[in-house]
C-alpha cells in the first residue's frame, strides 16, 4: 500500500464515525443535541459538515508525513489529498452562502447588522480566541521563553492573531504559526462575507428570479477579475453558490426527488468526476461542479443515508472543533513522536496508526471544545442536560 493511496482516508473516516458513535453513546448532552438537529430539514447539510472537516484533516495529514521529511511546510503532491482539503473549504463556504442567503430571504433581505456580528462573533470567536492562546503557549514553550531580536513587529504580528484569519502563517524566533493555525485562513473569508451580508441584503427581496440571475451574473464577473489574491475570486464563488442555491430551493423546491436514494448516483459520478479530471479548485467548472453536488445535499440528498447517521451528525455538530483543533493535535503529538523516533522514519502503515489514534482522539476533544467553547455561546433555547 502507498502512502498516498486513498483506501486509508476511507478506513480512518469510518473508525472516526464510529468514535462519533462512541461518543452519542455514553453522552446524554450529544444525544439531545442530535435530537434536537434531527427536526432540521437540512439534517444532510448538518451531516456533511463533519465530513468535510475531516477531508481537511486528511489533507493535513499528508501534509505532515512531508514536513517530517523535508522540515517545511508543503501542498501534498497527492492529487487527491490536496483536492480533498481544497473541496472541503469551498463546499464550507457555500454552506455559510447558503444558510445565510436563506435567513435573507426569509426576512426579505432585512438583516439586522448589530445582530448578526454580535451573533457572528459568539458563535466563532470563543474556541478561536482559546485556539490562539493555546498555540502560544505552545510557542513560548517552543522557543523556550527567548524572544527573537525583532520583537517589536513580533507584537504587532501576534496581537493580529486574534483576528479571525488575517494572519496565520509566520514565525517567532525558530516557531512557525502556521504548523498550529494554517486552517484559520478561511475564516477572514467567512468574516469578510457576514460583514456585507446587511449591504447585499437588497437583493434577497421580492423578485427572486431577478436575483438569482443577477447572482449569477455577480459570479461571472467575481470570476473574471483577480481580487486580492490569485485565488480568491473562487473561494467568493463559493459564497456565490450557495447563495445561488437558497434561491432555487426557494423557487423549484426537488426535496421528493432528492429524498429518493437513487438520487446519490449523480453527486457521486459529479465527485469522482471533480477528483479524476480536474486539477484543483481553482478553475469555474470545478465550482460548477461542486455547486451541482452542494445542491443535491441542501435538496436532501443523504448519499443513501450515511448523512443522515447520528454518528454523522455529531461530528457534524462539532465540525468547527474539528477544523480548528486537529492541527494543534497533530503539532503536539507528532513533534513529541519525532523527538523519540524520527516520524520520517515509520513505515506507511506505522504513519497511518497513529493517524488513525489521531482521528479518534480529535473527535473527543472536538466534542469537550463543543461542549464548553461553542455550545455555552450558541443561544439554544432547550434546555439541555449536563455533560456526560
Amino acid at each position: 500500500m502507498k502512502f498516498d493511496s486513498i483506501f486509508p482516508c476511507f478506513v480512518v473516516m469510518a473508525i472516526a464515525v464510529g468514535a462519533g458513535a462512541m461518543v452519542l453513546k455514553i453522552s446524554p448532552f450529544f444525544r439531545r443535541v442530535i435530537d434536537e438537529s434531527a427536526k432540521s430539514h437540512l439534517k444532510a447539510v448538518d451531516g456533511f459538515r463533519g465530513f468535510l472537516a475531516f477531508g481537511v484533516f486528511f489533507c493535513h495529514a499528508v501534509g505532515y508525513r512531508r514536513y517530517f521529511e523535508v522540515y517545511r511546510w508543503e501542498v501534498p503532491a497527492s492529487h487527491f489529498y490536496s483536492m480533498i482539503g481544497q473541496v472541503s473549504v469551498l463546499f464550507f463556504f457555500m454552506i455559510t452562502g447558503f444558510l445565510f442567503w436563506s435567513k435573507a430571504i426569509r426576512s426579505g433581505g432585512r438583516i439586522p447588522a448589530i445582530a448578526l456580528y454580535r451573533n457572528r462573533f459568539w458563535r466563532l470567536y470563543p474556541l478561536y480566541a482559546v485556539v490562539v492562546l493555546v498555540s502560544l503557549a505552545i510557542g513560548l514553550v517552543v522557543i523556550n521563553l527567548h524572544p527573537p531580536a525583532n520583537y517589536a513587529h513580533s507584537k504587532w504580528e501576534l496581537l493580529s492573531l486574534f483576528v479571525p484569519g488575517l494572519i496565520s502563517w509566520f514565525s517567532v524566533g525558530p516557531f512557525q504559526f502556521g504548523y498550529l493555525l494554517t486552517p484559520t485562513w478561511s475564516l477572514w473569508f467567512e468574516c469578510l462575507f457576514c460583514l456585507a451580508l446587511p449591504v447585499l441584503g437588497f437583493l434577497a427581496v421580492s423578485w427572486r428570479a431577478v436575483g438569482l440571475f443577477g447572482i449569477i451574473a455577480v459570479a461571472y464577473v467575481v470570476a473574471a477579475f483577480h481580487s486580492w489574491l490569485p485565488h480568491d475570486r473562487y473561494f467568493w464563488l463559493g459564497f456565490v453558490a450557495g447563495m445561488a442555491s437558497a434561491h432555487v430551493v426557494r423557487l423549484w423546491p426537488m426535496e421528493k426527488v432528492f429524498r429518493r436514494k437513487i438520487s446519490a448516483v449523480l453527486p457521486i459520478v459529479l465527485i469522482v468526476l471533480l477528483f479524476t479530471t480536474l486539477p484543483d479548485v481553482y478553475d469555474l467548472s470545478s465550482v460548477v461542479g461542486m455547486a451541482i453536488i452542494f445542491h443535491c445535499v441542501v435538496s436532501g440528498c443523504d448519499f443513501f443515508g450515511l448523512l443522515n447517521l447520528p454518528a454523522a451528525q455529531m461530528l457534524g455538530a462539532v465540525s468547527y472543533s474539528i477544523y480548528l483543533v486537529h492541527m494543534l493535535l497533530y503539532y503536539v503529538v507528532l513533534h513529541s513522536i519525532d523527538t523519540f523516533h524520527a516520524v520520517s522514519r515509520f513505515s506507511d502503515l506505522s504513519y497511518w496508526g497513529f493517524i488513525t489514534g489521531l482521528a479518534v482522539l480529535t473527535v473527543v476533544v472536538s466534542a469537550i471544545a463543543f461542549r464548553w467553547l461553542e455550545f455555552p455561546f450558541m443561544h439554544v433555547r432547550t434546555k439541555l442536560p449536563p455533560a456526560a
